[in-house]
């Protein structure tokens, strides 16, 4: 018994310490902007043959909700030659440590808190319907005596689904217009305008410190850094 109360012991503070750390808040701080734009932060690199733009709206991540850290990097080519440009072409990581970057198949996948970021960005959202304070539930006969003040509950438990529905395709529309902005497979083209989408990491994988992004076009590497720290 008393090993049986030892593991459990241990399994309740693993799980809370998991649920702890899942629930931490950080502060996001860019250095050296370069310019803002309503509110979101721009950080512009140039090399020789091509420049590279960074855009984080964010102040926070992670928290209860579930925050990713999100970023949207457009690239230009000025090189004489087309050069290819996708998620690959950017790392993340911290204190040397590779931080794995979200595919977009992962983000339709994933439960993060997109609202946060959609708002963040300004990205519009179409509105949600109106629900009816009153849903008509028709009267279900169920004898004399056995159900016939079933109505007010029915009709209260009826709008909450269908309040529920609404946020859960709330929450779908906002993931969706995340992932139809998400970084592409591209084929820069000699001085065409700059290309490029959004990308995701987890908040789980961050911590306080500097989170280090590299961006590569073609032979160039520009390199930015983002300070982590705690609430």
């Amino acid at each position: 018994m008393i090993g049986i109360d030892n593991t459990m012991l241990k399994c309740g503070i693993f799980i809370v310490c998991v649920l702890l750390c899942g629930c931490t808040t950080y502060r996001v701080q860019v250095p050296s902007v370069s310019s803002y734009q309503e509110g979101v932060q721009i950080i512009d690199s140039a090399k020789p043959h091509s420049k590279v733009r960074l855009e984080i709206a964010q102040e926070k991540l992670g928290g209860a909700n579930s925050i990713p850290f999100a970023f949207f990097v457009s690239a230009q080519n000025l090189s004489a030659q087309p050069v290819h440009f996708d998620q690959t072409c950017v790392e993340a990581s911290q204190e040397g440590k590779p931080l794995h970057i979200l595919s977009s198949n992962e983000v339709k996948e994933s439960y993060l808190d997109y609202g946060f970021i959609v708002e963040s960005y300004h990205l519009y959202v179409p509105p949600r319907p109106i629900v009816a304070e009153n849903v008509f539930v028709p009267f279900v006969y169920r004898g004399y005596g056995a159900g016939a003040f079933f109505g007010d509950y029915w009709a209260i438990s009826a709008r909450g689904s269908l309040q529920q529905q609404i946020q859960l395709e709330d929450d779908r529309m906002k993931k969706a217009i995340i992932v139809s902005s998400y970084l592409q497979k591209n084929t820069l083209q000699s001085s065409q305008s700059p290309r490029g989408g959004f990308l995701l990491i987890k908040p789980s994988l961050i911590k306080p410190g500097d989170l280090e992004i590299n961006v590569r076009v073609g032979q160039d590497i520009h390199h930015f850094i983002i300070k982590i720290l705690s609430k």
